[in-house]
């Protein structure tokens, strides 16, 4: 039988604890690469996600930009009727003017025909 000498039992200690510090190392190494990938994964995603914010807030940007242009449109619209009807009533107003001018011109032309008709009718009492 072979014996084993302090320093072989020292040597195999030593390898044992080597071969104990690699396989440490390899499991650390192992799970720095998974805490990594699981790091990398994460940041794609939120990447991900916030492109997929940025879409929807232009998309919502732009949704509110149309409703604005739509109420200032609408807004010009209303002031355009507004002046119309103003128009419209200016026009009404005149009409009336020039329908009482008419009328009351009317008027005259009908006393003056009545007038005309008594002083013809007189003057043919008087001729008799």
């Amino acid at each position: 039988m072979r014996r084993i000498t302090l320093l072989d039992h020292v040597l195999a200690l030593l390898a044992q604890m080597d071969l104990r510090y690699q396989q440490r190392f390899d499991a650390q190494q192992k799970a720095l690469d998974a805490a990594l990938l699981a790091a990398k994964e994460a940041v794609q995603t939120a990447l991900l996600a916030a492109k997929e914010a940025v879409i929807k807030a232009e998309v919502a940007t732009e949704n509110r930009l149309t409703l604005l242009n739509e109420l200032r449109s609408g807004v010009a619209t209303k002031e355009q009727l507004e002046s119309a009807a103003d128009r419209l009533a200016d026009l009404k107003e005149r009409l009336d003017k020039l329908e009482g001018r008419s009328s009351g011109a009317t008027q005259l032309w009908a006393w003056l025909v009545a007038a005309a008709g008594v002083a013809v009718a007189v003057a043919a009492f008087v001729a008799r």
